[in-house]
């Protein structure tokens, strides 16, 4: 599991990197508290695991913008991958993102379909399906596939697109959309 003080280094230089780059966003979350990233949430994070059926409410930053290490590693857990249980650390930029369109949507709940993926999880996936990209974000801990009940998934879908904040991907034939921390682009 990675040590705490090379999480925040990595998220410290992700934060510089991001405001060299995108300097001032507009439709950005008003904070109150200080951050890394240019889109944030509340700090709280509903996640409902599709695949073994559990739901956490989990507190993972608080009103001073510090980090809960249990918090993290409790959602790093929940997104691990689901055929062998293994873990990597989840971008904190891909937690905020995701929290950020949580609450933009004001949904209950954030069901994730797939976090982080194993490289042998990875490659069976891609053996049943050729759509499944070989290097994908998903290895990383930097992408999720998600739905947010009772939001139109292509609305969440643009929405994110607007954000520029790294890859979005839509799944209309199963409703639900994919997000991550990597270059922009979409499918």
């Amino acid at each position: 599991m990675m040590n705490k003080n090379i999480r925040l280094a990595l998220s410290l230089f992700a934060g510089i990197v991001a405001g060299i780059l995108f300097p001032g966003s507009e439709g950005q979350t008003t904070l109150t508290h200080p951050s890394l990233f240019r889109y944030t949430g509340d700090g709280v994070l509903p996640i409902y695991d599709v695949h073994s059926k559990e739901h956490r409410d989990i507190i993972y930053r608080d009103a001073d913008g510090k980090y809960s290490d249990d918090a993290l590693a409790e959602i790093d857990r929940l997104l691990a991958s689901p055929s062998d249980g293994e873990q990597l650390p989840i971008s904190l930029k891909l937690i905020e993102l995701v929290d950020h369109l949580q609450d933009h949507f004001k949904s209950p709940v954030v069901q994730i379909l797939s976090g982080y993926r194993s490289p042998e999880h990875n490659a069976a996936l891609k053996k049943r399906n050729r759509r499944v990209a070989h290097r994908s974000m998903h290895m990383r801990g930097r992408a999720v596939d998600m739905k947010l009940p009772g939001v139109d998934s292509r609305q969440v879908r643009n929405y994110a697109l607007s954000l520029r904040s790294g890859g979005v991907g839509y799944y209309g034939r199963n409703r639900f959309f994919h997000i991550d921390t990597g270059p922009i682009r979409k499918w």
